[in-house]
């Protein structure tokens, strides 16, 4: 088994190799450790690494081989890599916002359209205009399309139009469609 693991908080790459035959479980890393550094890192090597293995199950040896300079170019990979992946994060959250943004915009635009529309044709139902009534609720009726394309409900004519209207509509509809 091997294993490559980075701590962030020393700022440490090490790699972990066990030997099941000698039943040896050794580190190397990519700097030179200081104490502290290096007892922490044993601990959790000791603690998650060596119980996955057959370490504590008879005689074993535990090592610290030193440092390993080819491990250098593997930090500087895995840090240009997690550098990458935080850059793509905040792009794609930074694109989640805009595009929330952006709907929740549209769908106020757009209501407060419906609402100056139905303003509109109860207007023109009241003057008996039934060619112009006709047309301005085919608009309403585009509005409310591009309302739910953006929003997170549904609405149709029959839900926000009251009966009498609908009911004019369906009469200039025969006249005029």
């Amino acid at each position: 088994m091997n294993d490559t693991i980075y701590f962030s908080t020393f700022n440490v790459l090490v790699e972990i190799e066990f030997d099941e035959s000698k039943n040896l479980l050794c580190y190397s890393s990519h700097k030179f450790l200081e104490t502290n550094e290096r007892e922490a890192i044993d601990f959790y090597i000791l603690n998650h690494i060596a119980p996955k293995t057959d370490y504590f199950k008879g005689p074993s040896i535990f090592s610290y081989k030193g440092v390993d300079s080819g491990l250098e170019l593997n930090l500087n990979r895995y840090l240009f890599h997690g550098i990458i992946r935080d850059v793509l994060k905040s792009k794609l959250d930074i694109d989640l916002k805009v595009k929330d943004l952006i709907g929740h915009s549209l769908t106020n635009y757009y209501f407060e359209k419906v609402g100056e529309q139905i303003i509109k044709i109860k207007n023109l139902f009241d003057q008996k205009n039934g060619e112009i009534f006709y047309y301005e609720t085919l608009n309403l009726e585009t509005l409310l399309s591009a309302y739910n394309q953006n929003a997170e409900t549904t609405i149709n004519l029959e839900t926000i139009v009251p009966e009498t209207l609908l009911e004019y509509f369906r009469e200039q509809k025969k006249n005029y469609s």
